[in-house]
């Protein structure tokens, strides 16, 4: 009878540090998870919503307004404004937006830009565009339509570029393709 009690509390003990050893593990787990979260927050999540994406369909006839030294050094090339405007527009370009007329080639008539309001300097940066009809939800584009940048933009510049993007085939003869309404999201920011 006495080893009956020893092999039962022998189990108990077992059960009882089997238990205490899968809760630690567990909590372990957790507190892995947690750091990861809070150190991915604090090194990208954080920033990544200071980064603004403007995608613009130049067919739709527009002047854009951008803020940045991207914008304000490209209107300098192009002699929409004199030197010495630029330069006072560099100084002031945190409070001062700037009218800039884009103008694209037919075969890229799509100007995805972006500015780096956040305090990190991006590497490069992934953009996933999507596009609709006016009234409409559907995206019309074909699932691969993003923008890829491995241009270093320092905090507070800014830089774009056109592009073309694919439709899909289902609404490539809809009369309003040159309406669709396009947006862009940046989906993966690496930073320095």
């Amino acid at each position: 009878m006495a080893s009956g009690n020893i092999l039962i509390d022998y189990t108990k003990w077992l059960i009882k540090w089997a238990l205490i050893i899968f809760i630690s593990v567990i909590v372990l787990i957790a507190l892995l998870i947690g750091y990861s979260s809070f150190a991915n927050w604090w090194k990208n999540d954080r920033h990544i919503k200071n980064v603004i994406v403007k995608v613009v369909n130049e067919s739709s006839n527009f002047t854009e307004q951008i803020v940045s030294s991207y914008a304000i050094d490209e209107a300098l090339r192009r002699g929409l404004i004199t030197k010495e405007e630029a330069d006072l527009k560099h100084l002031t370009r945190k409070e001062k937006v700037l009218e800039l007329e884009l103008s694209c080639d037919p075969d890229f008539p799509i100007f995805v830009s972006f500015v780096n309001n956040s305090s990190k300097t991006i590497k490069d940066i992934e953009i996933d565009i999507e596009a609709t009809l006016p009234g409409h939800s559907t995206n019309i584009l074909n699932w691969s339509a993003e923008a890829k940048y491995d241009r270093i933009v320092p905090p507070g510049e800014g830089w774009g570029q056109c592009w073309s993007f694919p439709f899909k085939d289902e609404y490539l003869s809809n009369s309003d393709l040159k309406k669709a309404i396009y947006t862009g999201r940046a989906t993966y920011v690496h930073f320095k």
